[in-house]
């Protein structure tokens, strides 16, 4: 399978610089979204990302950042056995906040499932960072997903 594109976004009650900061510091990850594992090869970075669904499943990839637009986002070449091609981050001013893109890119999956499971994995993630930016306790759920606040 290849050719396949999605896009996901969240939004986020905190200014895209803030938003930035924490999502261009890939070893801070483990911090804030849960579960996530990241180790370093070189210039590239391993991430184990939890797939949020009924059955426990995570995802495994190495990531090389390229494409860095300082405060604005950045694009990572996604390698595994199961996928690759390209994720990017593209952060967006929206009213009092920041809409987080994220736009996946797939060149080759070994299954349609794949690339499934990496955007639910981000969404997961995503959904981490706006609870931390937005000063939510752990384990509310996020509620305002989608193209910014109805105000």
């Amino acid at each position: 399978m290849g050719g396949w594109v999605s896009e996901d976004d969240v939004y986020v009650k905190a200014p895209p610089t803030e938003v930035y900061r924490v999502l261009a510091d890939l070893p801070g990850y483990p911090g804030w979204w849960k579960g996530a594992r990241v180790g370093r090869q070189g210039e590239l970075f391993l991430l184990s990302l939890p797939v949020p669904t009924f059955l426990p499943r995570r995802i495994s990839f190495l990531a090389r950042v390229h494409g860095v637009r300082e405060g604005t986002g950045f694009l990572w070449e996604i390698t595994s056995s199961h996928l690759s091609g390209e994720g990017e981050f593209w952060l967006e001013r929206y009213r009092s906040g920041t809409i987080c893109h994220y736009i996946l890119r797939v060149e080759r999956a070994r299954n349609p499932r794949e690339p499934v499971r990496h955007r639910w994995a981000v969404r997961g993630g995503l959904n981490s960072l706006k609870d931390l930016l937005e000063g939510r306790a752990e384990g509310v759920e996020s509620l305002g997903v989608g193209h910014g606040p109805k105000d």
